[in-house]
């Protein structure tokens, strides 16, 4: 699947689908078990109160870091002018020297600037990792001629 553009111009890159369905899996599962087991103690069919109370705070926890990991998944940008992990960090076109493709079995592409080496792993895209590396040095030359 090729991103398109958003109305800036500007392309961004959600998670993964292969990251989100296992997390809103064990959301799903903990409010069902949360819910029979609610309803089995309001009925009194089990004797042991503390277990289920236990089991409904242990699915509960485990729904609250199911859902706050799916909101605070990871998002790049790749914009006209820098590229950026949404929150945590952002280089400039003008700081980018290389740009490596790891197209194996975990497969990431690795940004080495003039500030750090970054890396954006293929698990944390929407799209294949060939294809964010081709938006990536597209926009890098437009940028470089556009400069020059």
């Amino acid at each position: 699947m090729i991103p398109k553009p958003d109305k800036n111009g500007n392309f961004v890159f959600g998670t993964s689908f292969l990251k989100v369905v296992p997390l809103l899996t064990l959301a799903i599962f903990s409010v069902l078990i949360i819910v029979l087991s609610a309803i089995s103690l309001a009925t009194g069919e089990n004797m042991g109160a503390g277990g289920v109370i236990i089991r409904i705070i242990s699915c509960a926890v485990i729904f609250a870091i199911s859902v706050f990991m799916i909101v605070c998944r990871p998002k790049y940008v790749i914009t006209n002018e820098k590229i950026l992990l949404y929150g945590k960090w952002e280089i400039y076109f003008s700081e980018i020297e290389q740009v490596n493709v790891h197209d194996n079995i975990l497969g990431m592409v690795e940004i080495n600037a003039k500030c750090g080496q970054f890396t954006v792993p293929a698990f944390d895209l929407s799209c294949p990792i060939k294809v964010f590396a081709e938006i990536l040095t597209e926009r890098i030359s437009v940028y470089e001629q556009r400069n020059s």
